[in-house]
């Protein structure tokens, strides 16, 4: 089982969905304005849940955190080389559909796919460039942390999910 294979295997059940869009055909903007959907229209069942099981799936900060982040990562990003750019941008696919899956509700995932396009998960993983730049390792590591959803998913057959 591959990365590749993963994101495959879990993009076809995005695929159910009304509306889907593939990563490379967002902008980093238009993700970060679509997880700040998913920040607002998060359910807060959900989010207990995985608070209160210190699970990994756990929002790491609300809308000002991420924002202030994001702002941060945008303006290093955008002097970097375009395969760092595209690192941030997957990161960001691999956040909004994890956000989009564990943190929403089924009736309103549907409700947001009925009215605007679902990020895919992107079929290829970055590696960090060898003696990064200290701009380069913070993109770096926040596409790590964004990604490690491959951790739990590699060999699953189904994403698992909490229906609220």
């Amino acid at each position: 089982n591959t990365f590749s294979d993963m994101a495959s295997r879990l993009n076809s059940y995005l695929k159910e969905y009304e509306n889907v869009k593939e990563c490379a055909q967002w902008t980093t903007e238009e993700l970060q304005r679509f997880q700040t959907l998913m920040l607002l229209m998060k359910s807060p069942e959900l989010d207990g849940h995985y608070d209160a099981a210190v699970d990994r799936r756990a929002m790491r900060g609300d809308e000002k955190h991420h924002g202030e982040k994001w702002e941060k990562l945008i303006k290093l990003a955008e002097h970097l080389p375009e395969e760092i750019q595209r690192m941030q941008r997957d990161g960001h696919c691999h956040e909004a559909v994890m956000w989009f899956v564990h943190h929403v509700s089924e009736e309103t995932r549907h409700a947001i796919a009925s009215s605007m396009p679902i990020p895919m998960l992107p079929y290829d993983r970055h590696q960090c460039p060898f003696n990064p730049t200290a701009h380069e390792q913070q993109v770096c590591d926040e596409y790590l942390h964004q990604v490690s959803c491959q951790d739990c998913h590699q060999d699953a057959t189904a994403p698992s999910s909490v229906v609220v």
